[in-house]
């Protein structure tokens, strides 16, 4: 049988191959409209509440900066009130004090020489002790003998006329000066040469 087929048919007959073509038409132009680019794409907008959230936070940011900045003036402020308020309180105490260094001085300058030294040491001391006290709260002594008359610092008592002393000069010191802080408590009583400052008019030996 099997012979008889293959010469009938001449021998085996090959198979059949069937080739399906798809073909798209009209989509690939349409998905390819509908996307638009990445890089084109729009950006979503936030929420309103959002901007009103960061509003906010940019306005209390701005409300604390400036309550640091007022505070901090504030405590600047205080500070030099407080400063001010210690110097004057010292400057008080020391104007009321200096009077009984001046009278101590005096009392030394009377004692020189004197039969009793130990009362000289004991007044001395006192008058150290006074000092050493003035010079912990800031008093300062004006050093006049021999400067150039300052009205801001020394006080004229007497216009005298000296060779070896140059014109203007602080020549002697009758009451020392004081200062604190810089400034002023007592000026120095002093006796100038000739001119440069305003006195009483007075002259001291070799006068005409």
């Amino acid at each position: 049988m099997v012979d008889e087929d293959k010469a009938a048919g001449g021998g085996t007959a090959p198979p059949i191959e069937h080739e399906i073509t798809v073909e798209f038409v009209g989509h690939e132009d349409e998905g390819a409209a509908s996307v638009p680019p990445m890089d084109e794409a729009p950006v979503p907008a936030p929420p309103e509440g959002d901007f009103d959230a960061q509003a906010r936070i940019l306005q209390l940011e701005d409300a604390c900066l400036r309550a640091r900045a007022d505070f901090e003036n504030f405590r600047r402020r205080v500070e030099r009130e407080r400063e001010n308020q210690r110097r004057e309180a010292s400057a008080e105490s020391a104007s009321r004090v200096l009077p009984v260094l001046d009278n101590l001085d005096r009392a030394l300058e009377a004692m020189t020489g004197n039969e009793h030294p130990e009362w000289f040491q004991g007044f001395a001391l006192v008058r150290q002790q006074l000092w050493e006290a003035l010079q912990a709260s800031g008093v300062e002594e004006i050093d006049a003998l021999g400067r150039p008359f300052d009205p801001a610092y020394h006080e004229a008592m007497l216009l005298v006329r000296r060779e070896d002393a140059p014109p203007g000069s602080v020549t002697a010191v009758f009451e020392k000066g004081y200062l604190l802080g810089g400034k002023v408590l007592k000026p120095a009583r002093v006796a100038v040469n000739e001119t440069g400052a305003e006195g009483p008019g007075e002259r001291g030996e070799g006068d005409g």
